[in-house]
């Protein structure tokens, strides 16, 4: 939602009924996730 919709952390985490801590941390793991999948390509 954060990247596709354009949408706040607040936003997202009222849109989900879970804490706004817990969408940036998914937000961060997710992040660098595709961190490691773009080095490991290169």
């Amino acid at each position: 939602m954060r990247f596709y919709a354009g949408r706040q952390i607040d936003e997202i985490a009222e849109l989900l009924g879970v804490a706004s801590r817990t969408v940036k941390r998914d937000w961060e793991f997710a992040r660098a996730r595709l961190q490691q999948l773009i080095e490991s390509e290169s």
